[in-house]
C-alpha cells in the first residue's frame, strides 16, 4: 500500500533500489515508461514517493498515465525531480480529472510562474486534493496570483505550502485576500519569501481579523525567514487575541525583537511558537525575560516553544527554564492568590515557603499596578528571584498611595542597590511600619541609604539579620529614631557598639535592640542596655 522509491534514478538509468518487494523487483527489470506505469497501476498503491528520482519533464507522461488509470493512489510525492513547466503541462489534464489524489508534492521542480498558472487552472477542477506543496519553484508573485485565484474558489485544500518562492509582500497580499474568502485552509506555510513587515501586517489585519470576512479555520501559519520585524509581530499578536483558532505560529529567523516575541507569546490560543535559529530574532536576555513572563500568564496557551540559537545568556535561560515551574505555581496557588488580590478579597500577600522567582513577583507587580488593591502586608521569600523581580515590586508597593504596613523580604540577595531602591520608595511612603530584610546581602552602604530615610513618618521597626553589616553601620545616628532594630548574625563588634552608644542618650526612641550572634561581649551589650529606658530589651 506504501512504496518509497525516493533517491533512485528510476527512469533515466538503472534502478539502484535494493527493496525486496515485488514492485521494486519489477522496476529493476524494466527501463521503459510504459512498464513502470503498468507496475504502479497494478500494485494498488495508496502512497507513492518518487522524490529525487531524476524524473525530468520527459517522465511526466508516465505520471500522467498513473493519474489517469490508477484509482487508489491518494498521496503522490514528486519533489526534487526537475519536472519543470513542460512536465506540469503534460500532467495538467489528468490532475484535473483525477478523483482520488489527496496529497500532491511538486516541490523543487522549477515550474516557475507559467507552470504555477497551468497547475492552478488544472486544480480548479479537482475536488479531492487536500494538501498541495509547491515549495521552491520560483513562481514569484505572478505565479502566486494564479494560485490565489484557485484557492479563492477551492473548497477542499486544507494545506498549502509555498515556501521559498520569492513572493514578496505582493504575494502575501494575495494570500491575505484568499484568507478572507477561503474557510477550508488550515495549514499555510510560506517561509523564506521576504514578505517583510508589510506582508505580515496584511495577512494579520486583512486575512485573519475578527470580522464577517475572515478565515476561521487556519490552525498553522509558518512565516519563518521572512524579514519580519517588531511591527509585523505586534500586528500578528493583536490579531491572535481575536482569532482563537490559530495554534501554531513559526517566526523562526525573523527579527521580531523582545517586545514582539513577548506579545506573541501572550496572545491567546497559540500552542506552539517558534522564534529561534541563528540569532535572527535577537531575543537576548531581555527577550528571554519578556517571554518567560508572557508564557507564565494565564492567557498564554502555548505548550511548545522554540527559542534555539538566540543570544540568550545564563540569566535569560534560567528564566525560560523556570516557565514550567511558573505555570505550575499559577495552577496550584499563584493564580488564585492574584485573582483574590485583584478583587480585593485579601489584604495580605504571603509567598513564604513558596518557590518564588522573578516572574511571580512581576506578575504580582502587574496586579498591584492595574488594580491598586488595599495591601497591608507583603511576605516574600525567593532564593530563585533577583533584583529584576523585587525592585519593580518595591517601586510599586512603597510609594503613595500605598497602604502597606509590613514588608518582609527574605533571601532575595537585593544587595546595596536593592536597599537604595527601598530607601527611594520610603521617601514617598507614610504607611510602612515594619521592614524586614533578612539574608539579602545588604552591606553598610545599603544601610546608609536606609538610614537616610529616618526619622520616618511611620517606620518603627527595621530588621536586617544575616547580611554583611559591620561596625560602620553602628555610626548611623538616624537609627536611634526607630523603636526596634534587629541586626543579628552580622559582623558588628564592640567597637561598633561604642560608636552606637555615643548618640543613644539624646532623643533615642529605641526600646528593642537585637544584636545576637555578632562579635559583641557582655560588656558591650550591657552598655547599650544601660543607656536605654528601663523597659527596653537588648539581645546580644
Amino acid at each position: 500500500r506504501r512504496l518509497d522509491l525516493s533517491h533512485n534514478p528510476l527512469l533515466l538509468g538503472n534502478s539502484s533500489s535494493s527493496s525486496s518487494s515485488s514492485s521494486t523487483r519489477s522496476l529493476q527489470q524494466r527501463n521503459d515508461g510504459s512498464d513502470l506505469a503498468e507496475v504502479l497501476v497494478t500494485s494498488r498503491l495508496v502512497v507513492l514517493n518518487l522524490e529525487y528520482c531524476k524524473l525530468g519533464s520527459k517522465s511526466a507522461a508516465i505520471i500522467a498515465s498513473l493519474l489517469r488509470r490508477n484509482d487508489t493512489v491518494r498521496e503522490l510525492y514528486l519533489g526534487h525531480n526537475d519536472i519543470g513547466t513542460k512536465g506540469i503541462g503534460t500532467m495538467a489534464a489528468d490532475l484535473a480529472s483525477n478523483t482520488t489524489l489527496e496529497v500532491l508534492d511538486v516541490s523543487h521542480n522549477k515550474i516557475k510562474a507559467k507552470g504555477a498558472s497551468i497547475l492552478a487552472k488544472a486544480l480548479q477542477f479537482n475536488n479531492n486534493l487536500r494538501i498541495l506543496d509547491v515549495t521552491c519553484n520560483r513562481i514569484g508573485a505572478m505565479g502566486m496570483q494564479a494560485f490565489a485565484r484557485m484557492l479563492s474558489m477551492d473548497k477542499t485544500i486544507e494545506g498549502f505550502y509555498v515556501g521559498t518562492n520569492n513572493l514578496g509582500w505582493e504575494g502575501a497580499a494575495m494570500l491575505a485576500s484568499v484568507l478572507k474568502v477561503n474557510y477550508r485552509l488550515r495549514d499555510l506555510r510560506l517561509p523564506d519569501n521576504r514578505i517583510q513587515d508589510d506582508g505580515a501586517i496584511l495577512i494579520a489585519t486583512e486575512g485573519l481579523t475578527e470580522n464577517d470576512t475572515r478565515n476561521t479555520a487556519l490552525e498553522r501559519l509558518d512565516l519563518g525567514w521572512n524579514e519580519i520585524g517588531e511591527d509585523g509581530a505586534m500586528a500578528l499578536a493583536e490579531t491572535l487575541r481575536e482569532n482563537g483558532k490559530l495554534s501554531y505560529l513559526d517566526l523562526t529567523g525573523n527579527q521580531v525583537g523582545c517586545q514582539g516575541a513577548a506579545a506573541l507569546a501572550e496572545a491567546a490560543g497559540l500552542k506552539f511558537f517558534a522564534a529561534g535559529t541563528d540569532s535572527k530574532n535577537h531575543l537576548g536576555n531581555d527577550g528571554a525575560f519578556s517571554l518567560a513572563l508572557a508564557l507564565g500568564k494565564p492567557t498564554c496557551g502555548i505548550k511548545t516553544m522554540s527559542w534555539n540559537d538566540n543570544p540568550i545568556a545564563e540569566e535569560g535561560m534560567k528564566a525560560l527554564t523556570r516557565v514550567p515551574q511558573l505555570r505550575n505555581n499559577q495552577k496550584l496557588w499563584l493564580g488564585d492568590t492574584l485573582k483574590a488580590l485583584a478583587k480585593g478579597n485579601i489584604s495580605s500577600v504571603n509567598f513564604m515557603n513558596r518557590v518564588t522567582g522573578d516572574e511571580e513577583l512581576l506578575l504580582l507587580c502587574d496586579v498591584l499596578s492595574e488594580n491598586n488593591p488595599l495591601v497591608r502586608s507583603l511576605w516574600l521569600s525567593g532564593r530563585t528571584a533577583s533584583a529584576r523581580g523585587i525592585l519593580p515590586l518595591i517601586d510599586r508597593a512603597l510609594p503613595s498611595p500605598s497602604n502597606v504596613e509590613r514588608i518582609y523580604l527574605k533571601d532575595f540577595s537585593i544587595g546595596d542597590a536593592g536597599a537604595a531602591a527601598l530607601a527611594a520608595g520610603l521617601k514617598h511612603n507614610s504607611t510602612l511600619r515594619r521592614l524586614q530584610l533578612d539574608r539579602n546581602r545588604i552591606g553598610d552602604v545599603g544601610m546608609e541609604h536606609l538610614a537616610d530615610t529616618l526619622p520616618h513618618p511611620s517606620l518603627v521597626s527595621l530588621a536586617a539579620c544575616q547580611n554583611d553589616i559591620s561596625d560602620r553601620t553602628m555610626t548611623l545616628e538616624n537609627l536611634k529614631s526607630l523603636r526596634e532594630l534587629h541586626l543579628n548574625w552580622n559582623r558588628i563588634t564592640n567597637s561598633g557598639v561604642w560608636d552606637f552608644c555615643k548618640f543613644l542618650e539624646d532623643g533615642c526612641e529605641l526600646v528593642y535592640v537585637s544584636l545576637r550572634d555578632n562579635a559583641i561581649s557582655r560588656v558591650g551589650g550591657d552598655t547599650i542596655k544601660a543607656l536605654l529606658p528601663d523597659n527596653a530589651v537588648v539581645e546580644f
